[in-house]
């Protein structure tokens, strides 16, 4: 990694502060897909991501490099400010002692509302996904899999803000649990458990009779859960989860099967 110092660059010499060549960044940057191979690459930053994009793209075609913007994918590194807003809104919410919910600058919050997720749900998920795991699924993983015809995703929403999701995968009559997380500001209120009952119950409408899912044999927190849902542990698969840092860690085959047991 090099860090260089925040500036308007022209893209020659953009690139020449990394201390690359040419032949270096072509090999970062193609994807190796034929003759229609295209600029693939990452950037970090906030509100200069677009025009360090746009270099990008300049030196990349001066050196006839085909680039397609879609590819172009910024990883903040500070909060968005629609991030920062759903957060605020978010804490400040709590729990009432009969169960349901209100703010603390007084005033009722309306009930959640549990559907099936739409594209316009993509942000909301990754958002979520980012605060609750170590490798979360991107945008445009997550965009590809709702699209999926055997995927199916719930969200679970209040006042237009996503609190929570799950997602599936339909093999035959079996429905395999992808993900499930809940905002942190929310969490242990029931939203995981009241969104994952509707996924499995949608799920059971179109004729699946038994699910399954894996989970870090370490995160107590989770088995818990997945158990209190009435998921049983089954078997492991060896070196399933990355480590930080390195290795790897098993994971816990869990199942949920009907009353009869297939």
């Amino acid at each position: 990694m090099t860090l260089v110092q925040g500036a308007a660059y022209d893209p020659e010499d953009f690139f020449s502060a990394l201390d690359a060549s040419v032949g270096a960044l072509k090999k970062l940057l193609v994807r190796t897909n034929g003759p229609e191979a295209t600029a693939t690459c990452r950037f970090f930053g906030d509100g200069l991501v677009g025009q360090n994009a746009l270099a990008v793209i300049a030196w990349a075609e001066a050196h006839g490099i085909l680039t397609n913007y879609e590819e172009l994918e910024p990883i903040y590194m500070r909060k968005a400010e629609a991030q920062r807003k759903l957060d605020e809104k978010i804490m400040a919410e709590e729990p009432k002692g009969d169960g349901s919910y209100g703010s603390k600058t007084g005033g009722s919050l309306s009930a959640i509302t549990l559907r099936p997720a739409t594209e316009e749900d993509v942000y909301s998920i990754s958002v979520i996904e980012r605060l609750s795991f170590g490798e979360p699924w991107l945008e445009q993983s997550i965009l590809s899999d709702l699209k999926l015809e055997y995927s199916t995703y719930t969200v679970c929403e209040r006042e237009g803000l996503v609190l929570g999701y799950a997602g599936l995968h339909r093999i035959l009559d079996e429905g395999h649990i992808t993900n499930i997380a809940v905002h942190p500001g929310v969490r242990n209120q029931g939203i995981g458990s009241a969104t994952l009952a509707e996924l499995l119950q949608k799920a059971k409408e179109k004729g699946i009779e038994k699910f399954t899912l894996e989970v870090r044999k370490s995160d107590e927190a989770a088995i818990k859960f997945y158990k209190k849902q009435g998921f049983v542990p089954e078997g492991t698969r060896t070196d399933y989860y990355p480590i930080a840092g390195g290795g790897r860690e098993d994971a816990l085959i869990m199942w949920k099967r009907n009353d009869n047991g297939r």
